[in-house]
């Protein structure tokens, strides 16, 4: 809603309040949904019964949710999961119930539609995230309602479109540590009895339990318990469960944690993720020198801007200055005219850039469309005209030398900024002026009448 009419709502009388809401009654399901949730919201009984009518309907419905129709539909699940919401905290265990039963649906909903957009897994995953926030709400007003352990227990065994993924590690402002520590307890004893049923290695219930104990992990900021999760899983985690175990402990932002596990080499292309992770340790830590020297390392092997900018942030005055200097030096030395003046400009060194393209004019027909336009933008923001006439004239000529006539729109607005720049620019050298470039243009294209008609 824009300001102008938030000012007109501001002072709509009560009246004319009641005549919008009339008016636009009827219009939309959703609509008129949403209007009688608003109106019950002092009655939480009446609110329930109507939200509990609309949750059964989604659990009555039998027609097929085509994916194109996902985004729509999830529009309507989003709208009882707002609606329910207006009842937290009048009536927390009425919302309690009505999310619990909201959540339930997922089911059928899931074997009646192509959810690959994943639209509505989001809804559900917005009504975990509820659920949780009102089962707090409801324990604080009622501690002996509900065993939560045990349901908490059994909602992420019962977990086959994996809705209550994020179930426990949510589940922090829900369980107290204790608590938690008896899940752990549970889903331990529970990986135990599965690897005696079957000692293969691997089963769903084994990576069920380890995945529930490193929620827990999570919930609690447990390092400790999440590396435990790990070793269930992998006594000897491979690469890729480190770095789940590195970010976890960065997560928490337990820098020593997360070092213990990056000071070994890793081995192949998970090195480059070994020393990325170290550079985000490193800096957690505050260990500058370390730090520096690591991307030191990283800028030699890869010359980059990406690198050389993370390494300018850990330089000082002078050191950055020389580094400038030296990536300065290495990017004018570049043989494809695309990567020098893309490394120049990065660097701030617009002047030199601009300079760049004026020599080597005869050339820009070597930088694809898209980065010339993109340099062209840069030259004009800094002022540097001559530079951006050059690039632009570069643009249009590759138009009308092509004779692509479908793009004449774009050279003729060219040819436009082109004439703009003439207003500015005193001395074109070492190019032609505009007066000459024009006529030059003319003997050379005259005859693209399809062309010459757009400009005015």
């Amino acid at each position: 809603m824009n300001k102008q009419l938030q000012q007109l709502l501001a002072k709509a009388t009560e009246t004319e309040l009641k005549e919008i809401v009339t008016g636009i009654f009827g219009l939309s399901s959703a609509v008129d949904a949403r209007i009688e949730s608003m109106l019950l919201t002092s009655s939480p009984k009446a609110l329930a019964i109507a939200l509990k009518n609309r949750i059964a309907a989604v659990k009555r419905g039998r027609s097929f949710i085509d994916y194109r129709l996902c985004a729509e539909f999830s529009g309507q699940l989003d709208a009882i999961v707002d609606d329910i919401t207006l009842l937290v905290d009048s009536a927390p265990q009425l919302a309690f119930e009505l999310v619990d039963a909201f959540i339930a649906t997922h089911t059928s909903v899931y074997e009646r539609s192509d959810d690959s957009s994943g639209y509505i897994g989001m809804s559900y995953q917005e009504a975990v995230t509820l659920w949780l926030k009102v089962a707090s709400a409801w324990r604080v007003i009622d501690a002996q309602a509900i065993d939560w352990v045990e349901v908490v227990f059994n909602y992420h065994n019962d977990n086959e479109y994996a809705v209550w993924d994020e179930l426990i590690s949510g589940s922090g402002p829900l369980l107290s540590d204790d608590e938690l520590t008896q899940l752990v307890w549970r889903f331990e004893a529970q990986f135990k009895q599965a690897q005696i049923q079957d000692d293969s290695g691997y089963s769903a219930k084994n990576t069920n339990a380890t995945f529930a104990i490193a929620g827990v992990a999570q919930a609690l900021g447990s390092v400790e318990l999440f590396e435990r999760a790990t070793f269930l899983r992998s006594p000897s985690p491979n690469e890729l469960q480190k770095a789940n175990i590195v970010e976890f402990c960065l997560g928490v932002n337990d820098g020593d944690a997360a070092l213990k596990w990056l000071a070994p080499t890793w081995s192949g292309y998970h090195e480059t993720t070994r020393l990325g992770l170290l550079d985000k340790t490193l800096n957690l830590l505050g260990k500058h020198d370390e730090l520096r020297a690591l991307r030191v390392q990283q800028y030699e092997l890869q010359p980059d801007h990406l690198r050389l900018s993370a390494l300018l942030e850990v330089s000082s005055g002078e050191q950055a200055n020389e580094l400038r200097q030296h990536a300065l030096g290495k990017s004018l030395s570049l043989s494809n005219l695309t990567l020098r003046i893309r490394a120049v400009i990065d660097l701030g060194a617009v002047d030199i850039a601009a300079a760049q393209i004026i020599e080597s004019r005869e050339r820009c027909d070597e930088i694809c469309f898209s980065h010339l336009g993109d340099i062209t933008k840069v030259f004009v923001k800094a002022g540097e005209f001559v530079a951006a006439v050059i690039c632009y004239r570069s643009l249009l000529e590759d138009i009308l030398n092509d004779g692509r006539s479908k793009a004449y729109h774009y050279a003729a607005s060219y040819y436009q900024k082109l004439a703009t720049f003439d207003e500015v620019i005193n001395d074109y050298q070492p190019i032609q002026n505009w007066q000459e470039y024009q006529e030059c243009l003319r003997k050379i294209h005259g005859r693209k009448s399809a062309f010459w008609r757009r400009i005015k």
